[in-house]
């Protein structure tokens, strides 16, 4: 018998949020205005993960409520299937799970650039919104979580 016990599943939603080009304006203009622009993180590009100021926070900024918001309910909707399952399992669910968003930043890689192969220990889901992605782009990779070996 084969027991596939850790599996990875991948949300996938086509939302737009109503504030997507003010949020995409509003990236590009801090962007414009770092004096780093390349290499930075793990890849080639630019990203506000690292930095101790407002920008690595950006769960906290008003701007960024929709967005907040869109994840939210994303988050909810894959927990809610989650539980449907569970539920048919037998397993004890908790129907009201609280859910909030423990860290929010941006990341810009330019022509031919990347991100490298990462994770994100620690965190129950992770999410990616893409702001912009220009015709010919690559692709995202997922790899097996459980391969990395620290």
């Amino acid at each position: 018998m084969i027991i596939n016990a850790f599996s990875t599943e991948i949300w996938q939603s086509h939302d737009k949020l109503p504030e997507h080009d003010n949020i995409h304006s509003w990236i590009l203009g801090l962007y414009n205005q770092s004096p780093v622009k390349d290499g930075n993180f793990y890849g080639t590009g630019f990203t506000t993960h690292f930095y101790d100021d407002w920008t690595s926070n950006l769960e906290e900024i008003e701007e960024f409520q929709g967005l907040k918001n869109l994840i939210l309910r994303n988050a909810h909707e894959y927990v809610a299937q989650q539980l449907v399952k569970q539920a048919h399992l037998g397993c004890p669910i908790n129907t009201n799970p609280q859910l909030r968003i423990r860290k929010m930043w941006f990341n810009i890689n330019p022509t031919h650039g990347y991100q490298g192969r990462h994770h994100h220990a620690g965190f129950l889901l992770a999410g990616t919104y893409y702001v912009s992605v220009p015709e010919h782009s690559g692709r995202i990779e997922f790899t097996n979580p459980n391969s990395f070996a620290y």
